[in-house]
């Protein structure tokens, strides 16, 4: 390990992430390297999710913290870290202080000054619910740019250099402009 690197100690999503990184940073044919969770706990909370959702999260970013760190110290500007969720949630509470399902999802970006430079907004979302329901959720503002989902997914395909995308992504290509 490089002079200043330091993940979290007794954490299996550090352990992980560290090695992801390990491997991101010493062989340059790896372009993508997915992986779960484990270590931090579960993500599904439906009721009393502040105090161990609030340590989760400090657990998260602490990795995070340090796998960036570990890219500046190599010189490794051309890889990313992604955070996602594997579905939505929603907006605010429900009655068990927790969040249900819903159509709102969080994504994290971190590093890849190389490939994220291109500033912009996809689409912008309205919030949408009434008086004391629990069940916020967005929707589209009028007006607003969209694009189908799998679009996306071939734009940042291509960001990565991958020609061909749309063998990835059903057919559907990138969005033309975007990167430019």
């Amino acid at each position: 390990m490089p002079a200043g690197v330091t993940y979290p100690e007794n954490n299996t999503f550090a352990e992980r992430l560290e090695l992801a990184m390990k491997l991101l940073i010493h062989n340059p044919y790896t372009k993508v390297i997915s992986m779960g969770s484990p270590g931090l706990g579960g993500w599904d909370d439906h009721s009393n999710a502040i105090n161990s959702y609030t340590n989760r999260m400090q657990d998260l970013m602490n990795c995070i913290d340090a796998a960036v760190n570990h890219m500046k110290v190599e010189n490794r500007s051309n890889i990313n870290i992604v955070v996602f969720g594997e579905f939505g949630r929603s907006v605010n509470y429900n009655n068990s202080e927790g969040w249900d399902h819903g159509n709102n999802q969080n994504v994290y970006w971190f590093g890849g000054r190389d490939y994220m430079n291109h500033l912009g907004i996809v689409g912008e979302t309205e919030v949408f619910g009434t008086g004391d329901n629990n069940r916020l959720y967005t929707k589209p503002r009028s007006n607003s740019t969209t694009f189908q989902v799998f679009s996306i997914a071939a734009t940042i395909y291509k960001m990565y250099g991958i020609t061909n995308p749309e063998i990835l992504t059903d057919g559907n290509e990138s969005i033309n402009g975007l990167l430019n």
